[in-house]
């Protein structure tokens, strides 16, 4: 998944979040720090890869396992600090494995 930061303020962290499909769990997660409550998947940035000034990205990656494909391709990324009082804007693409 690639992370970019959209708006017009630095991010200083940002979060991802997708629900996985009845059978489907994680097998492996890079380049992010992952919770899992169920199928509910949130991923936040790491350490090194959370500040993002406007246009700039990152990337993490992960594995599905089970029955049903994953069908996240393009998912909205919330920020979780910002330097502004403007609110900013992040966004998320790509699927499993990258």
């Amino acid at each position: 998944m690639t992370v970019t930061n959209t708006g017009d303020v630095p991010m200083l962290g940002w979060m991802v979040d997708w629900t996985l499909p009845a059978g489907q769990q994680v097998d492996s997660l890079w380049n992010g720090n992952a919770t899992y409550n169920g199928q509910d998947v949130m991923v936040h940035n790491a350490d090194w890869n959370g500040s993002l000034a406007p246009g700039r990205s990152t990337t993490f990656g992960y594995v599905v396992k089970g029955d049903v494909g994953d069908t996240a391709t393009g998912l909205p990324c919330q920020v979780g600090w910002r330097r502004a009082p403007k609110p900013a804007r992040g966004s998320a693409q790509g699927g499993p494995g990258g």
